[in-house]
This record gives structure tokens, sequence and C-alpha cells, in this order.
């Protein structure tokens, strides 16, 4: 993350809606791009960023990580889809490996397991997965009733 500020949207009870959420992780996050287009890549980032606002998780490689668990587990996208999303990004996350060092994101990555392995059991006890592909009928509902509706607890 690029501010010092703990963004609003990774409170538990953040009564943002998910579009005013989405632009506050923009904000926070200058160097994300805003996708719009239509092809493969525009629709992984953009529904990577809105797991990002739903599930509370900022950018950093340890709530990258869990992002990605809550991709996995906690939206209708699961494992299979999402590797086969990620097959045409390998140029853009390996770009993004080496910015970091393979140092840095392994042992970030390490890390993260026991918060990775909560996400897990609280994306099994959510009341329904989200939606990774249509998720507009949300955007005007705040992020507090939204986690309510699907049983999200954040991780923080």
């Amino acid at each position: 993350m690029t501010e010092t500020a703990v963004p609003g949207y990774t409170a538990q009870d953040c009564n943002l809606t998910l579009a005013e959420a989405l632009d506050e992780f923009y904000q926070h996050n200058p160097d994300a791009i805003r996708q719009t287009g239509d092809g493969v890549r525009d629709a992984f980032f953009r529904s990577h960023d809105t797991v990002h606002v739903v599930f509370g998780c900022d950018t950093t490689i340890h709530d990258e990580v869990l992002a990605d668990m809550w991709t996995i587990f906690g939206s209708d996208l699961g494992f299979h889809s999402y590797l086969d999303y990620l097959d045409p990004l390998k140029d853009d996350l390996q770009n993004i490996i080496d910015d970091i060092g393979y140092s840095r994101f392994f042992w970030q990555s390490v890390n993260a397991i026991p918060d990775a392995l909560r996400v897990i059991y609280r994306a099994w006890r959510m009341r329904q997965k989200w939606r990774w592909r249509d998720h507009r009928d949300f955007v005007n509902l705040p992020l507090s009733q939204l986690r309510d509706q699907l049983n999200i607890r954040v991780i923080g």
C-alpha cells in the first residue's frame, strides 16, 4: 500500500458502499489501474480488486495471499477457474514478483499461511459464495450489510 492510513474498507463494519469502497481502494493504490475493458486481463483485475474490497484486504503481500485464498474458497470462481485466469496473466504476475523480489515474496507468503488457513475456515462458514464475475447487484450495498448477508468475517 502506498499510504500509511488504513483504508476504511478493511474494517469489518465499514459503511461505505461497495462502489465507494472500490473508489477508496483505487485512491489508496494509485498504481492499480481501474480496469474497464472486456478482455481476460481486465476482467481478472476488476474482479480481483473487488475481492480485496469485499474481504477487507489491502495490497501487502500478506493480504494478496489472503485475497487469493478468498477468491479460491470464498467465491464461485474456484481453484481450477482461478488457474485458468492466471495462465494468460503470467507475464504480469512475473513482473510483480520481480519488483518485489523472490525472497521477500516467498517469506511474506509463508508468513501469511496462518491467516490463509483462517480464510479457508471463514470461507467455509459463508452463507453463499461471493460472485466473482457478476456483482453489479451489490455495488450500492454498504460493505457491512454485504458482509453480514454473506457471513464474511475479514481477517484483521
